[in-house]
This record gives C-alpha cells, sequence and structure tokens, in this order.
C-alpha cells in the first residue's frame, strides 16, 4: 500500500467509491446506445439510466470534478470494470475514488478524513464514453401522487435496491406516481437521501 495526497485539478475528480458502484448497478447494457453504459458523473451528481429506470445519487461535500473532465456541458460518461475487486473493501474507513481523465487510472483511497494523506489500496483502468449523454432531468420523476395504478417491471425495479444496498443494505423503498397512470414513478430509499430512483411505467396488457 502507498500513501498519496488526492489533489483537485481540472483534469482529477475525487467521490465515494460506494456511490460510483451504486450507480453502475443501473447502467445499459446494450451496445447500441452505448452512450448509456457508462455513470454520467457531473459537479454534483451521479447519474445512470438504461431507458426503463434511472438512478441519482447527489455527491456529498468533500468531493471534486474538475471541469477539463467534462466532455459536455452537464458532466462526462465514465466507463469502468464495477465489478473488480478494487471496488470491494470491508473496512471501516470509507473506500474514495481518486482518478485522472489525462492518464485513465483510478486509485482507491481510503479517506480517514485526518488530513489530505490516504493509503492508496487498488487501481484501476477507466475509460471516458465520446457520446452525448440523453436530458435527463426532462424525465425525473415528480412523483405528484395523483396516479392510482402503478404498473412496472420488478425485475427493473430490484436493480435499483440492488444499487440502494451498495448504500445500506436491506432499507425499504417507496413508490409514488405522478398525476397519470403514464407518468414516470418516482423511487425513493431509506439507504440514503441522496439517492433518487426513476422508473418508466409500462403499459398493462392483461394477465
Amino acid at each position: 500500500m502507498k500513501t498519496i495526497i488526492p489533489t483537485p485539478t481540472p483534469t482529477t475528480f475525487f467521490l465515494p467509491a460506494d456511490d460510483l458502484r451504486a450507480a453502475f448497478h443501473c447502467i445499459s447494457t446494450e451496445q447500441t446506445r452505448y452512450y448509456l453504459c457508462g455513470v454520467l458523473i457531473g459537479a454534483d451528481k451521479l447519474v445512470a439510466l438504461d431507458g426503463r429506470q434511472m438512478l441519482t445519487i447527489e455527491l456529498p461535500d468533500g468531493c471534486h470534478v474538475g471541469k477539463e473532465c467534462f466532455t459536455q456541458e452537464n458532466g462526462f460518461i465514465l466507463s469502468c470494470d464495477a465489478t473488480d475487486k478494487a471496488f470491494k473493501h470491508n473496512g471501516k474507513v470509507p473506500l474514495w475514488v481518486y482518478g485522472d481523465t489525462a492518464t485513465g487510472i483510478l486509485q482507491f483511497v481510503l479517506n480517514h478524513g485526518k488530513g489530505l494523506e490516504m493509503t492508496r489500496v487498488g487501481v484501476l483502468e477507466f475509460g471516458v464514453i465520446d457520446g452525448t449523454y440523453p436530458d435527463w432531468q426532462r424525465i425525473v420523476a415528480r412523483g405528484d401522487g395523483g396516479a392510482a395504478i402503478l404498473c412496472y417491471d420488478p425485475a427493473v425495479l430490484a436493480r435499483l435496491v440492488k444499487a440502494a444496498d451498495v448504500i445500506k443494505k436491506g432499507r425499504a423503498v417507496r413508490l409514488t406516481g405522478g398525476e397519470g397512470v403514464g407518468d414516470p414513478i418516482k423511487v425513493e430509499f431509506r439507504a440514503s437521501a441522496r439517492l433518487r430512483g426513476t422508473l418508466m411505467p409500462m403499459r398493462w396488457t392483461g394477465a
């Protein structure tokens, strides 16, 4: 293990590893929409969607995303192997990632919060997807609560639950429909108020 000092520069980013790993549960696996096969990293938020559901995570204090990381107005799309063992640190000290778009390297560091020096416990390569991420804010569920009927794919909801389990396992979720049955469904998580899910409703065709 090596001691490093994560440095905020225009090409670096610094954020919780669990936030990033949780977001990767909700990306697309369809290569035809390659721009959804990564996590959008913005200045204060992570976004992951696949066309049927979406998860947004508000980044906590202490994060940094340099402006030169951005490939579009609202961030850049990060792609990496979120199943890599470097993400799975079970210690009591929070695990964070420190990346540099100039090198394409993610360093996993223990953020003890007691100074600038941190202990590096892993390294992983990442890529930036060259594509335009959709205007995700347009489809955020308002959760107005007027719809009496909610129809959704439980397998899609399960992916959102798995994402929340990365932050805190086994906590409840709450679903709230919009004003009509075709509106997006708002998903709230007891695991963390920083998470917000959106489910795209399905058309009911009968049993």
